[in-house]
């Protein structure tokens, strides 16, 4: 008989190590920082700029903006423009959304000073000629045509709608009237108004001097000036709760989507790190109870997760869920149930200690990444604070009692506290579920 060796235990949680790492505050008002991440010769830029429109011709605008901020400047044509980015390696990418402005390139780490000097003049004289305004205006409605065809971009749509009628974070997907209305002008005096560096953020993370990088986009960015600071995104309404089901009908959805929202804390809030082992509990990983209740041993749903959101300091809880039509409203009374069991009993010990080992092990190797460095530190700049708040959450993480996380769990998960949508179409339920092709 073939003997087999126990495991060892495994090693205590080793906090990784601090960010190498320098910022400064520009004299036009954007904010630099530069991580060391030097695992390949290679920068990635990140500039995010606070975006928050008012109406949605503006969302419109806000799009057709985007996708020509790079399109030319007086000196500088497009080719010109994105032969410069070829040369150091990479390819610019540039969106928007309702909070703000996203601009990133991923180049040589040699390059880095030609390419900041690039972005820079583009910012700062982005001339957005007619043709490529009309090029990319064809492009839009195509891709906006395809996003409104999305059911999970649909969803989300529905579920902020549900929460928060007509605030402007219900926009992800701009109406293509306004699109196509969108012109010159527009774009030029939303350029003006709202591609300014007061309040934006630029964060470099790659193979490179943190201090010297700084200073050399600060010198870059000089140019790029404005009167005025950027807009954020309007305050959210109070996230509502218990409010009925709300039924949402969409023609062509071949199953059920379920969204259920609830008030939670944002990053500042000194329970952030308790709720995030609660939701991991909840629903947050793949050992979750939500995920071993009705995906692994009933079946009754296609995926479910839960996760916490931050808009504009206001923290969400979300749960959702896709199931066919025939298992949603049994899915549904499972999660409610799951829910209500947390609230009132919390997790046990063996539960926070495999969320806690599951979180730190996860997050640290995260922070190993050029990758994982730019998405955890970005969100981080996002929320208005700085960069070493990663490892103060992870040590929060680390530390956190199991009494606080059943706290969380009692104070935020309430099944009282969230309010749901489904969208569905009404035929599939009339007809069958998808998987019988009835």
């Amino acid at each position: 008989m073939t003997a087999i060796a126990a495991l060892p235990e495994l090693a205590p949680f080793t906090a990784p190590r601090p960010f190498e790492q320098h910022s400064v505050s520009a004299a036009n008002g954007l904010r630099i920082h530069a991580i060391r991440q030097a695992a390949a010769p290679l920068v990635t830029v990140s500039l995010t700029v606070p975006f928050g429109v008012d109406t949605p011709a503006q969302a419109g605008t806000a799009e057709l903006l985007a996708a020509t901020l790079f399109a030319g400047t007086r000196d500088l044509s497009r080719t010109g423009i994105e032969d410069e980015i070829a040369l150091a390696g990479g390819a610019l990418r540039c969106s928007v959304d309702p909070e703000r402005l996203s601009v990133s390139v991923t180049v040589l780490a040699d390059r880095l000073p030609r390419t900041l000097k690039i972005l820079a003049r583009c910012l700062a004289g982005a001339s957005y000629p007619d043709a490529e305004l009309d090029r990319e205006r064809g492009r839009l409605v195509q891709r906006v045509k395809v996003a409104k065809a999305t059911p999970a971009l649909q969803a989300r749509q529905l579920m902020y709608r549900h929460c928060f009628a007509d605030h402007p974070i219900t926009r992800l997907v701009p109406e293509l009237e306004f699109v196509l209305a969108a012109d010159a002008e527009a774009v030029r005096g939303l350029d003006e108004r709202h591609a300014v560096p007061n309040g934006a953020t630029l964060l470099l993370v790659g193979d490179l001097e943190p201090a010297l990088a700084a200073e050399a986009a600060a010198a870059a960015f000089e140019s790029w000036q404005s009167a005025h600071p950027a807009t954020p995104l309007a305050p959210l309404p109070a996230v509502p709760a218990g409010r009925e089901v709300e039924v949402v009908e969409r023609p062509g959805f071949r199953h059920e989507a379920v969204r259920m929202t609830a008030a939670s804390v944002g990053r500042r809030d000194p329970r952030c790190a308790a709720l995030y082992l609660a939701n991991l509990v909840l629903g947050g990983y793949f050992s979750s109870r939500l995920n071993a209740d009705l995906r692994e041993r009933n079946g009754f749903v296609y995926g479910v997760q839960s996760q916490l959101l931050e808009h504009a300091g206001t923290g969400i809880t979300v749960v959702e869920f896709d199931s066919a039509a025939a298992t949603a409203r049994v899915a549904l009374d499972r999660v409610v149930e799951n829910l209500r069991e947390l609230a009132e009993y919390g997790p046990s010990p063996e539960e926070t200690e495999q969320a806690r080992r599951y979180a730190t092990g996860v997050l640290s190797l995260y922070l190993t990444t050029r990758e994982g460095v730019l998405d955890s530190v970005g969100k981080v700049l996002a929320a208005g604070l700085e960069p070493g708040w990663v490892h103060e959450h992870l040590a929060n993480v680390a530390e956190v009692s199991h009494h606080e996380v059943a706290r969380a769990a009692r104070d935020f998960f309430a099944p009282e506290a969230f309010s749901t949508v489904i969208i569905t179409d009404r035929t599939v339920g009339r007809q069958g579920s998808p998987e019988q092709g009835e």
